[in-house]
């Protein structure tokens, strides 16, 4: 028999839900995509013009949410937390708690943001980019887990560019903590030349001995090159599983297909002394991996999820060895990857939201933006392996074996509003349920603001109509 839990939810929260029901319904020129409304959504960052680069993370210890974001209008770093002591000072009606990290300058874009840590204490780590210093910096946040106090924090700079010879370090960071907590990151160092080659980095705390780091950081770190050439490094993304064994995936604009490399610690072609393996994804004849995401299985099988620009769709590959239709192909090893369609997207003008996580029973699960529709917002989806889903739709996207073999859902239609999930990030829960956080463009105001959503599982089955009231609200909801 399946139990039912209760769930409590804030007073405000469900008001929101019921609106984002109203607002979720099937989108002009998508007539097959199902709705998600019993999500409950919130809107988490209520600060204007955020959102543009942010990131999201769970703590796996309690199941608190952590967001990293850049104000646009202070340049500035933040820190959002679903918890704390006391009232709190932001989000609606100042439910979440929100920390100035970083002030000095113009900082805070591609961010990313990771938390890990035992016991008690939880540690948060954010990488960014210093536009005023063209530098990768890190911050440290410590606080008391269960209460959210005695929250304190540390900025480093780890490498920094020379804007005077146009060489930008710390663009498109991505970071990710081994079991032992200590930080991994993937990042650009780009210039405007076509004539002079970006690169992509790889930065992780080594204690001492290290190649850089500066100020008290000194030695504590190190810092590779796994490969120089013209247009890589953009929209990386990193995952780290089996110590030593780092992965990191990043499009390469010259070409117009991923790259992922993974430590070897022998034996491969990039890196340094060959040390990493560096694999192609390519799909011939189209334009793709933008916007990427990346997991790795506990074996460190990568698998990764991206735009395909010509087909204007979501696209989702899978390294297999040999047997499948993208990637390298020579003698023996015939096409290591298996790349699929899995949804459209559309187009944009500006960014497009994707983000991938594995879930708690190994299936992937993909958030996207849907611009489809020539004539309503853009929409947010979640796209999921039917097999992993709780079998209620009817799978509508993804590979086909007879029949379709994904289920294409809609989250947030966007409603009034000018568009949905233009920067989407994902994290999953203790009990591998889902949270997704995306930048909602208003179009109330010009110009229009952009502010930080939530939408959370488990899905809500029933609410008892006091949405509105001051006393709250209940929610059945199934595991």
């Amino acid at each position: 028999m399946m139990k039912q839990r209760i769930m409590k939810l804030a007073t405000g929260v469900c008001s929101v839900v019921v609106l984002a029901a109203v607002a979720t319904g099937v989108s002009a020129g998508e007539p097959d995509a199902q709705p998600v409304s019993d999500w409950p959504i919130e809107m988490a960052v209520t600060h204007v013009n955020v959102g543009v680069h942010m990131d999201v993370a769970t703590d796996q210890i309690t199941g608190e949410t952590i967001i990293s974001y850049y104000d646009e209008v202070d340049k500035d770093l933040y820190l959002a937390l679903s918890f704390g002591p006391g009232p709190g000072n932001c989000g609606p009606e100042d439910r979440w708690h929100c920390h100035l990290l970083d002030s000095d300058g113009d900082v805070g874009q591609y961010n990313s943001v990771a938390v890990g840590g035992g016991g008690g204490w939880a540690e948060v780590w954010v990488s960014y980019y210093d536009a005023t210093n063209a530098a990768l910096k890190v911050v440290r946040a410590e606080y008391y887990r269960y209460t959210g106090d005695q929250f304190s924090f540390m900025t480093r700079t780890i490498d920094s560019g020379n804007p005077a010879i146009n060489s930008f370090k710390g663009r498109h960071t991505a970071i990710a903590l081994s079991p032992s907590s200590l930080p991994h990151i993937a990042y650009q160092m780009a210039n405007p030349f076509s004539n002079v080659d970006e690169a992509q980095l790889y930065a992780h705390y080594v204690g001492s001995g290290g190649n850089c780091g500066e100020g008290p950081d000194a030695g504590l770190w190190q810092c590779d090159v796994l490969t120089n050439d013209e247009g890589v490094g953009e929209y990386a993304a990193i995952d780290y599983e089996l110590d030593p064994r780092a992965t990191v995936a990043y499009f390469d604009r010259d070409r117009g297909f991923p790259m992922v490399a993974t430590y070897a610690g022998s034996g491969g072609n990039c890196g340094p002394s060959n040390t990493w393996l560096c694999r192609s994804v390519e799909h011939a004849g189209h334009v793709t991996g933008k916007y990427l995401s990346l997991f790795t299985e506990a074996s460190g099988v990568p698998h990764i999820a991206y735009y395909n620009e010509t087909d204007e769709s979501l696209e989702y590959a899978t390294y297999v060895v040999s047997g499948g239709n993208c990637g390298f192909s020579s003698g023996s090893m015939q096409w290591e990857w298996q790349c699929d369609w899995i949804d459209d997207m559309g187009s944009s003008l500006t960014s497009m939201g994707l983000a991938m996580k594995e879930d708690g029973q190994g299936y992937p699960v993909i958030a996207y933006q849907d611009a489809t529709s020539m004539v309503g917002p853009a929409a947010l989806k979640l796209a999921r392996p039917y097999a992993a889903t709780d079998w209620s739709g009817v799978p509508n996207c993804g590979p086909q074996d007879l029949l379709y073999t994904w289920l294409c859902e809609q989250v947030d239609g966007g409603g009034s509003d000018l568009d949905e999930a233009s920067v989407v990030a994902m994290s999953m829960n203790p009990a591998g349920e889902a949270l997704v956080a995306y930048r909602e463009l208003n179009s109330y105001p010009f110009p229009a603001e952009g502010r930080i959503k939530v939408a959370v599982e488990p899905r809500e089955i029933f609410t008892d109509g006091f949405e509105l009231g001051d006393t709250g609200c209940w929610a059945v909801t199934m595991p």
